[in-house]
């Protein structure tokens, strides 16, 4: 059963709230204030919100046209499509809509397990934007439910969202670009998705978003990225960490002449600041080792040191890189 639901066809609280989050991403990107509701499988109202800017009664229309896509079981203006097939007019669809009945493109069935446990409305731009939204806010958070519950193998496809605001031609503050970064590479032992570089401080806030390749260790600045680490049991660490740096242009980290027993102890000219946002992840130094929990930070100061993940789920770590000097 999807961790989604409560039952085999109801959503939960928390996949409403994703659900509003995701969509109010998607409207922003295409710079529409709409509202935005969620129902259950029987019709009533889970989540409900207002973009600023949006119209009074678009919230009600939002509400309408999730209840119309989860009473008949399809997108709101397939109703639409229907009523005409069978010969209703305009104002019979009006009338209609006093029942809740709203034939008009934004209401998206949430299906899960084959089930329909739900539904999105939209409503603000025209029937296809409001679709297309309802559509990426369901898309969106039933991949991130796949990624986190589809276990250990799914590393390699851990992809990081980068949300990039800046200043629109009219100078008020907006989101210039929301996607995926494309600055990202997986090896056997990492996934590293680079979110920001910075080259110097103080930075430019109208700097460019960095592309390139992925490299291990800047040589100058900061680099902002998230590393996903498999299970132990996934790759073998010992034998292979070297192979996956050099995959980064790292390979020369690594000490293979050492005696402390840890294999994939490297070091790096760097400080790393880092937070885990899911899983357990193991330090291995020279002398000792210690295991970071979700919301744990890391402050890693140039030493030879080595990770593990001993369990059975991919780690996911936000982590800063400086340049630095000895």
């Amino acid at each position: 059963m999807s961790p989604l639901v409560r039952s085999s066809a109801r959503l939960t609280g928390r996949a409403a709230l994703d659900l509003i989050h995701a969509a109010e991403n998607a409207a922003a990107a295409l710079k529409l204030p709409v509202s935005i509701a969620v129902v259950t499988e029987t019709g009533q109202d889970l989540a409900t919100y207002s973009m600023d800017g949006s119209s009074p009664q678009s919230t009600q229309v939002a509400r309408d046209k999730a209840y119309t896509a989860v009473a008949f079981g399809m997108p709101s203006d397939q109703f639409h499509d229907r009523a005409e097939h069978f010969g209703i007019d305009g104002p019979a669809m009006v009338t209609a809509a006093v029942a809740r009945i709203m034939p008009l493109g934004g209401g998206v069935p949430v299906t899960i397990d084959g089930v329909v446990a739900g539904a999105v409305g939209v409503s603000g731009g025209t029937g296809d934007q409001d679709k297309a939204i309802a559509i990426s806010a369901i898309e969106t958070v039933l991949q991130a439910s796949e990624n986190a519950s589809s276990g250990a193998g799914d590393f390699r496809n851990m992809r990081a969202r980068r949300v990039i605001t800046g200043a629109g031609s009219d100078g008020r503050s907006t989101i210039i670009s929301d996607e995926n970064t494309p600055t990202q590479k997986t090896a056997p032992g990492f996934n590293i998705s680079d979110i920001w570089t910075v080259t110097a401080l103080p930075a430019n806030v109208a700097d460019e978003a960095p592309t390139g390749d992925v490299e291990l260790t800047p040589t100058e600045g900061i680099v902002l990225r998230v590393v996903t680490f498999p299970p132990d049991d996934e790759w073998n660490p010992e034998a292979d960490y070297k192979a996956s740096l050099e995959a980064f242009n790292g390979g020369d980290s690594v000490l293979e002449d050492h005696d402390s027993g840890v294999g994939g102890l490297h070091i790096t000219d760097t400080i790393d600041a880092g937070t885990v946002i899911t899983g357990e992840l193991t330090l291995l130094l020279e002398s000792g080792e210690t295991t970071l929990y979700p919301g744990d930070s890391f402050i890693q100061r140039g030493v030879k040191h080595s990770w593990r993940n001993r369990t059975g789920t991919p780690v996911t770590i936000l982590v800063a890189m400086i340049a630095a000097e000895r």
